[in-house]
């Protein structure tokens, strides 16, 4: 698709340090259960995902 926006919309990193080092366990940028039954969460969802893929807005 091309899009890269800003910053995702959800995103989680799983991870533990050994021997002075980070070692990733996990990286999710997309989470099969959003938590969408919660009250207003799919309108919130939405308005992220309708502004990530809207044209960048210039202000003169």
């Amino acid at each position: 698709m091309g899009l890269e926006p800003e910053r995702p919309c959800y995103a989680r990193v799983d991870g533990l340090e050994r021997g002075g080092a980070f070692e990733l366990m996990e990286l999710e940028l997309i989470e099969p259960y959003l938590g969408l039954v919660r009250s207003g969460a799919v309108e919130r969802f939405a308005d992220e995902i309708e502004a990530a893929l809207a044209p960048e807005q210039t202000t003169r």
